[in-house]
This record gives C-alpha cells, structure tokens and sequence, in this order.
C-alpha cells in the first residue's frame, strides 16, 4: 500500500512539474490554432517599435500561423531576458502578449504578458528544415502587415525647427575642394553623415557616420563611422572594400563662417576640414 502511495505521489508531482512549464507553450499555440478557426477566431494585432499597433484585415495568413504553431518553447530564466527591439504579438480579447526579442537567432527569446501582469521567459527554436527563425519570421510578418495596410515608417527623431541640420536634410551639399558632405535622416531617430572624397575619377574614399543630434549644442555627434574604399572599373562597375569600422567621437556642426566643420574625426584626412554650402 505504502509502494502504491509513493508511486501515485511521483505521478501527480510529474503532472505538476509538466503542467507548470507547458501553459504558455499551449497559450501560444492554442491561441495561435484559433486565428484562422472561422468558428472561434482569435484576433491578433502586431506591433513593433516602427509600426503601431496593427490589426491584420481578412483573412488571415495561414503561412504566418501554420509556421509559428511549429515552434517549440523551452522555459528560461528571467534573468536571461535580452535587452533590445522585440515584435509584440498580442491577443486583446484574452489579454495576452507575446514579445519576440530580436537579436541573437540562436536564442529567440520569447516574453509571455499574462492577464495578470507576470511575466515567463522561453526559448522558441524551429524545426531544422524550417528556413526562418522564429524572431525572423516575426519580424518578417510585421513588415508583410504593414505594405498590406499601406503603412510606411514612421520617422521618430524629432527635428529641429531651423539651422543647418534641417537644411542638410531637405538635400544640402556641402564641399571642401574634391570631398563632399551630406547629411540624411534615417527612418530612425538617427542622422547619417556621408563624406566623400575623390582621388581621382576612378577611386574616392566615403565615410559614413551615424550620429545623434543635440539640439541645445546645435551639433551632431558620432557614435559610429565606416570608412571604405571606392573603386570603379572601365564599365562603371563598383568594388567596395571597407577600411575600417569604430566608434567614433566626431562632432560635426556649424561654424562662425556658415561652413559645417568636423572635429575629432578620427582620421587624419578629414581633420580641419570645413564644407561650404553649393547646393541647392
């Protein structure tokens, strides 16, 4: 009796243990298998950090689903939980979301947001023979939703209300005898800086900076830069080769003459250098 005891013991605290770890794999692919029941329909939205909330139209995707019911979850501490831009997919009526980490695809973070606020850390891996991972494929459906909606990116940087860098943007051309700068917005809440330099037709040098812009000190400042080299062939045909890539500490502004001036540039062939306006 007593062996009777222990054994049905063992199998409860196994039911336990099984019933513990697997509600959020069922959540997920329970909910998931509703999307597309014409009975029971579970409505979905996604969101990430370029596209608000969005409610796909009718029908749903099959592909998106059949491909995500296949993911496995495995529990992860929530100490593991990365840092970073993540697609949410969320079911509204059962107040549940999932955020799907984008990052390191060997991984594919997975945070479940529970009715009542708590949170569970999973691992998501797909079958070998699936050619997409799952943070992939999230990101990949976002972006499907988003040309289906006719929706575009929205540009989160906010923009100065006058002076050089609103100029840049709208297509300035700045020049330095035979090197050229030109500032773009990126759909981010970055600025690119692109400075060229030709050494003859055939070849140039382009540095390109990522920067930040501080509106107080009314200058950019680098955070990254990449340095390649340009060459072209007698038919035109463009060979690239990269010379360096670093972090930079280039800050790049206007100076009392109305030329942009770069300082701190980190290569000697662009220190003191100023770019006068010619265009447009």
């Amino acid at each position: 009796m007593k062996k009777k005891i222990i054994v049905l013991l063992s199998l409860l605290c196994a039911l336990v243990m099984a019933w513990s770890v697997a509600p959020a794999e069922e959540s997920l692919h329970g909910l998931v298998a509703r999307v597309n029941d014409p009975e029971n329909p579970a409505v979905y939205t996604l969101a990430t950090t370029e596209y608000d909330v969005m409610k796909p139209a009718e029908p749903y995707a099959p592909g998106f689903t059949e491909l995500l019911s296949k993911a496995v979850l495995t529990p992860a501490d929530a100490s593991e939980t990365p840092e970073g831009e993540y697609v949410v997919l969320a079911f509204p009526e059962e107040k549940v979301r999932f955020d799907f980490f984008e990052g390191d695809p060997e991984k594919n973070y997975i945070r479940q947001v529970n009715p009542d606020g708590t949170e569970e850390l999973f691992r998501a891996t797909l079958p070998e023979d699936v050619y997409i991972t799952v943070s992939g494929l999230m990101s990949a459906e976002a972006t499907a939703l988003a040309e289906a909606l006719g929706i575009v990116p929205g540009i989160w940087a906010v923009l100065p209300e006058e002076g050089w860098v609103l100029d840049g943007i709208e297509g300035s051309v700045w020049q330095d005898d035979r090197a050229s700068l030109e500032l773009f917005l990126e759909d981010t809440d970055n600025y690119k800086v692109l400075i060229r330099w030709g050494s003859s037709a055939w070849e140039m040098t382009e540095w390109v900076y990522a920067c930040n812009y501080d509106a107080e000190r009314q200058e950019l400042k680098a955070v990254y830069v990449i340095c390649d080299n340009v060459k072209y062939d007698d038919k035109g045909e463009e060979e690239r080769t990269v010379v360096y890539e670093k972090e930079s500490e280039a800050l790049i502004s206007l100076n009392a003459e109305g030329r942009v001036e770069i300082r701190n540039a980190g290569d000697e062939a662009l220190e003191g250098k100023t770019f006068e306006k010619i265009a447009p």
